[in-house]
């Protein structure tokens, strides 16, 4: 039978999304890629699924010492930017992934010889 509108609709957006990925990543990597993931080129990183899934499985510690800081009430449950910011500065071993990604976006963001 024909699909439901909402099927269709649900479709059209995943092949949106793997169009907009390909073009994405063969932009920043060379290479096209339908579901790009970790370094591409070097300027881009992709998260599998979402910072804090990235977090929890290569940070550990940043998970601990978040509940830790919560539980204290140093810090807010959620979505804070000052609550990530005190854990990071808190948590030992931050991920080689997190720390070549900083020091790249603090390469990227020095003024060029070209603005000067």
């Amino acid at each position: 039978g024909r699909p439901e509108p909402q099927d269709q609709n649900c479709h059209l957006k995943v092949q949106q999304t793997l169009e907009d990925n390909r073009k994405l990543s063969a932009y920043l990597a060379g290479t096209a890629q339908d579901w790009p993931s970790g370094q591409l080129g070097d300027r881009a990183f992709v998260f599998d699924d979402h910072l804090e899934t990235h977090l929890a499985t290569h940070w550990t510690e940043f998970t601990v010492v978040k509940k830790t800081l919560i539980a204290s009430g140093q810090c807010t449950d959620g979505k804070s930017a000052a609550t990530y910011r005190l854990t990071a500065k808190t948590a030992a071993n931050p991920c080689p992934q997190l720390v070549r990604i900083i020091e790249t976006v603090k390469v990227l963001a020095q003024p060029s010889d070209f603005a000067r």
